[in-house]
C-alpha cells in the first residue's frame, strides 16, 4: 500500500531523517521518505504486517517521540498581510524574542513562517496566536527600538 501522510512538529531535517530511520525498522515497511520541506510522508507498507487503520497512530507516535527526544517542534503557516521583506525580518525578531521560541524564518516570497519552539515551555496553541501577535506588533516593536522602517509599516521616519 502506498500513502502520502502531512506530518508536523519536525523542527529540522535531522528530525525528519529520525521518522523515516524508525519507520524502515518496521516490519512490514518497504519505503519511508519524509519530505521536511513539505511537511509530508510518502509511505509504501504490507497492510499484512502494518494495518491501514494503526498507520496514522503509529506515525503519530514516531513524531511524537522525535520532538520528545530533541526537546524541540515547530508550526509552519502562512503570514497575512507581509508588504516587504523587511516586514518578514520584523516579525522574525519579534517571533525570536519570544520566551519558548528557538527559531523564526518568515519567507517574504512564499509569504509563509516557521517557528521552533520548545513544547515543553510554550503550548503549540500559543505559538499560532504569536503569528498573528507578531504581525501586529511590527510598528510598536520598531518604535521601541528607535527604528525607522518601510512605509508599508506606517512608522514615522527619524
Amino acid at each position: 500500500m502506498k500513502e502520502v501522510l502531512n506530518i508536523s512538529g519536525m523542527a529540522c531535517p535531522a528530525c525528519a531523517k529520525g521518522i523515516e530511520r524508525t519507520l524502515r525498522e518496521l516490519k512490514g515497511v518497504a519505503k519511508a521518505s519524509v519530505d521536511f520541506g513539505k511537511g509530508e510522508l510518502s509511505l509504501e507498507y504490507d497492510k499484512r504486517y502494518l494495518p491501514e487503520y494503526a498507520v496514522r497512530d503509529i506515525v503519530a507516535g514516531i513524531v511524537h517521540d522525535v520532538v520528545e527526544e530533541t526537546g524541540k517542534a515547530s508550526y509552519s503557516a502562512h503570514v497575512f498581510g507581509l508588504k516587504c521583506p523587511e516586514c518578514a525580518r520584523n516579525i522574525e525578531e519579534i517571533l525570536e524574542s519570544r520566551e519558548g521560541v528557538v527559531a523564526a524564518s518568515v519567507n517574504f516570497a512564499r509569504k509563509r513562517a516557521r517557528i521552533t519552539y520548545d513544547p515543553r515551555i510554550i503550548e503549540i496553541s500559543r505559538v499560532r496566536n504569536m503569528l498573528g501577535d507578531a504581525a501586529c506588533d511590527t510598528r510598536e516593536h520598531l518604535r521601541a527600538k528607535g527604528q525607522s522602517a518601510c512605509g508599508c509599516c506606517e512608522v514615522p521616519r527619524g
